[in-house]
């Protein structure tokens, strides 16, 4: 997905002015594409020592730059082009291996699972619910948007239907990675 860039100027704790440079895209649209991809960039550029502009795609957040990465050793600034990007995702997956101790695998594991228990979910996510809540209170309004991308409207977890138990199941994994 790509999008423009947008921009607005905030005043620092120090009283100066800072331009913050951010994808310009309907804050709904924003969630939803965050939670999907896997490199959120900023093309921009600089110019070397010989005086000439080169592109670069900067991925990881600063003040002033909204960007970020699922790849925990991805590059903050990888010079612009495919090759170049998918060469430092490569870099970032051997680093994960060799510091993280992940495990990559060439074809995903398929696994055949039963037909979820309604009741068993629902209750996992209550229990869940408290225990993340209990652990800090904005976690309660983590996981109603965690919900509401899933679902696409506002919905508490006492809402969902047996008929929705896949998607109750969804809320439920969201809520036992965040703890």
């Amino acid at each position: 997905m790509i999008c423009h860039s947008g921009s607005r100027i905030e005043k620092t704790a120090e009283g100066n002015e800072m331009e913050i440079i951010f994808p310009d895209m309907p804050k709904r649209a924003s969630e939803i594409c965050n939670g999907l991809v896997d490199v959120i960039g900023y093309i921009g550029g600089e110019y070397n020592t010989e005086g000439e502009f080169e592109r670069y795609l900067y991925t990881r957040e600063t003040p002033s730059l909204f960007a970020g990465s699922r790849f925990k050793y991805l590059a903050p600034k990888i010079k612009f082009g495919y090759t170049e990007l998918v060469n430092a995702i490569a870099d970032a997956i051997e680093m994960s291996e060799k510091i993280d101790g992940v495990k990559v695998v060439d074809k995903a594991e398929t696994k055949v699972e039963e037909k979820l228990d309604f009741a068993t979910v629902r209750a996992e996510a209550a229990d869940l619910w408290a225990k993340l809540v209990e652990q800090n209170e904005e976690n309660a309004n983590i996981i109603l948007k965690k919900i509401e991308i899933i679902m696409g409207h506002k919905m508490r977890l006492s809402e969902f239907t047996e008929d929705q138990v896949d998607l109750l199941n969804l809320a439920v994994n969201e809520m036992r990675d965040m703890l």
